[in-house]
């Protein structure tokens, strides 16, 4: 097929340059035609001035020496080609030859008639030009121009011009022509194959790809049937090929469509797909039941906000990710539900096209979850006000106790045993004061005053007074502080964390109080975060112990609350830290607390 085509692009460009050629071949003799012609008219004109007074005085042989030196001189030069006169001739007012450059023909007084052929209107002047053969293909060109003083005509005056210039030139067109057509033809060759390489690469190409395609697709097809090598007729096959197998593709994706349709609209649960200007695309039949039909139309009220705050579908086209949250939205009764909506990204070609929004009615789970939650506080709540009435219960009868023995027996009692009993009175109401302190510490949420806190600096001022409480126990306790230097400050409650570092360090003493031991209270950066180890190498905890230290009033220490820790605990999540503890029988505890630094 690309020699067909070659062939053709060759004979198509042959033959437009034989048709520019021959155009340029005539535009350029008529050209040159003219030239002459124009030359001619100039001649004749000055010969005209030079001998109108000539022939007022009828002196004939001025004037044959005037046309006599016309035709002995070579005129003008076009085109590479000298332009010959053949003759000069003054007619006076009657037609008779006044002066001749050739008497011997044209004697004086003589009619004369130049004959020839007249050349159509359009040259120069009052001139006239005609044109006459003298033999095959050789003619002259008779160029009249009147000669007239103060508006007398006087006679005219007439030149010949040889058309030799003009054959010659013809000549070595036609040559050049015929050169440049043979040049042009291996060239026209060349250019040929390579517009058809061209022309037939994609096809070629295209044919490669088709033929390259999985049986699957060519199955049961031959694209070079009967050994046909017709890359247009190869193309042609290929691409009805796949044009069948596109439309089976698109029945089966019609089918596919169809069952997910009837399987997205038979799930319970409300779908929609939106576009960046949040305008719906879809959604399935559950969505036009609960909140009507909006596809097609924007997915908000128009005389609302431009997107519901609550929407995943806004968090999804600011950040491209997976967004859930719970919305409470109206269905079409009226009555406002809960929803867990999830919206996801859709791509295409590697961009952000719209987002895919899920709504599940989680109304009754909500109402059930809610009745749950409200019953786990009811049940918190009863254990531990039956805790805190326990811790309060003790110090309260020894309080009653003392009281009435103090009031009841005043003058039977000693004054030894009444400052026993005062005693009493008074640890037992200080230890009720801790239990409440506690106790609100652990149920009321304070507001936090959060600053820039120098995690270092409160250590330090926990273990100076630690260091005081250490040395007035009889056991030997050494406080060892392991501080990273340049630690970053961390937004928090000053007096709150204080307070945490105080509590369980406070722990570490009393559990070496009977043996002695080393407190080590260390500080680092990690991960962005602060993080904050105590450990001691007191009696530890078993594992029951550790894994219930955090419970509101689980202790095993003899006089203990159980709040301690359940504080510490409270007061580092409103922080929004993490606290945790890892002990052994025998070997000590360690405390990690974790506090973000914004």
């Amino acid at each position: 097929m690309g020699t067909k085509i070659g062939i053709l692009l060759v004979g198509a460009i042959s033959l437009t340059s034989v048709c520019i050629s021959l155009l340029v071949y005539q535009k350029s003799l008529e050209s040159t035609e003219q030239q002459l012609i124009r030359t001619g008219i100039l001649t004749a004109n000055i010969l005209a001035d030079r001998n109108s007074n000539f022939l007022m005085e009828n002196d004939s042989w001025e004037m044959y020496e005037s046309v006599r030196n016309v035709t002995s001189k070579k005129i003008g030069a076009e085109s590479g080609n000298l332009i010959m006169v053949e003759y000069a001739a003054i007619i006076d007012k009657n037609g008779l030859v006044a002066a001749h450059s050739h008497p011997d023909r044209y004697p004086l007084l003589a009619a004369f008639d130049p004959g020839g052929t007249r050349i159509p209107p359009g040259t120069e002047g009052n001139s006239t030009v005609t044109f006459r053969e003298t033999g095959i293909p050789l003619g002259v060109f008779n160029i009249s121009v009147p000669v007239e003083v103060r508006g007398e005509r006087l006679g005219t005056v007439v030149i010949g011009i040889s058309n030799k210039s003009l054959i010659r030139l013809a000549s070595v067109l036609r040559a050049e022509i015929i050169l440049f057509n043979i040049i042009l033809i291996p060239v026209a060759v060349v250019i040929a194959n390579i517009l058809a390489f061209m022309l037939l690469r994609p096809m070629r190409q295209t044919v490669h790809l088709i033929q390259e395609l999985p049986p699957s697709v060519t199955r049961g097809i031959s694209f070079n049937k009967g050994g046909i090598r017709d890359e247009i007729k190869i193309f042609s096959a290929g691409l009805q090929t796949i044009l069948e197998r596109y439309e089976h593709t698109v029945s089966d994706l019609n089918i596919e469509k169809e069952k997910l349709d009837g399987i997205l609209n038979g799930i319970h649960a409300a779908m929609m797909v939106l576009d960046i200007q949040n305008n719906v695309v879809w959604q399935n039949r559950i969505f036009s039941q609960w909140f009507g039909a909006y596809e097609g139309c924007k997915c908000y009220n128009g005389t609302g906000p431009n997107i519901c705050c609550e929407c995943p579908a806004k968090d999804v086209f600011d950040n491209e990710a997976i967004v859930t949250k719970k919305i409470w939205k109206k269905k079409l009764t009226g009555k406002t539900h809960v929803y867990n909506t999830t919206a996801a990204p859709l791509h295409a070609e590697g961009r952000l096209v719209g987002a895919l929004v899920l709504l599940l009615d989680v109304t009754e789970q909500t109402i059930m979850e809610e009745k749950l939650r409200r019953n786990e506080q009811l049940a918190v709540l009863g254990h531990m006000s039956a805790s805190l009435a326990h811790e309060i219960r003790n110090p309260l009868n020894a309080l009653l106790m003392a009281f009435k023995l103090v009031t009841k027996h005043e003058k039977k009692i000693s004054a030894a045993e009444q400052a026993k009993l005062l005693e009493v009175i008074s640890k037992e109401t200080e230890r009720l004061n801790t239990v409440l302190t506690d106790f609100l510490s652990l149920a009321h949420k304070r507001e936090l005053q959060t600053k820039p806190c120098d995690i270092n600096m409160l250590i330090n001022e926990v273990l100076d007074l630690a260091c005081v409480m250490a040395g007035n126990n009889g056991n030997k306790i050494m406080i060892n502080r392991e501080l990273e230097d340049g630690l970053p400050p961390v937004m928090a409650d000053h007096n709150t964390l204080k307070q945490v570092m105080w509590n369980v360090s406070l722990n570490g003493i009393d559990a070496m109080r009977n043996t002695g031991g080393t407190l080590t209270v260390s500080s680092e950066s990690k991960n962005g975060d602060v993080l904050i180890k105590i450990s001691d190498t007191g009696v530890g905890m078993d594992k029951d112990t550790e894994q219930h230290c955090f419970d509101p009033f689980f202790s095993r220490k003899d006089g203990g609350t159980g709040l301690g820790l359940a504080v510490v605990k409270h007061l580092v999540s409103e922080h929004d830290g993490a606290i945790a503890v890892n002990s052994s029988p025998g070997k000590g505890t360690e405390f990690l607390i974790t506090i973000p630094r914004e």
